[in-house]
């Protein structure tokens, strides 16, 4: 019998290039800034019952009963 070697080639250990850590971590920062930066505010009760009354009033031909639904929710949801 006959015996076969493999042999492979272990890969050498790849360095970083100097200052890839301190500039990965700078643009990091200044993703997050921009972030917060362009962050919509939460919207407060009254625009969020503004936007179901708005659904509800596209819906008011198609879907009647879902409509009024909609409304009542919104004007519950708005302390009204």
């Amino acid at each position: 019998m006959g015996t076969t070697t493999l042999q492979f080639p272990v890969p050498a250990a790849r360095t970083e290039p100097r200052g890839a850590r301190l500039a990965a971590e700078a643009f990091g920062a200044l993703l997050a800034g921009l972030a917060q930066l362009f962050r919509k505010a939460p919207l407060t009760r009254a625009q969020e019952a503004q936007a179901v009354f708005a659904l509800a009033w596209q819906l008011r031909d198609t879907e009647p009963a879902l409509a009024a639904d909609l409304c009542a929710a919104a004007c519950h949801h708005s302390g009204e």
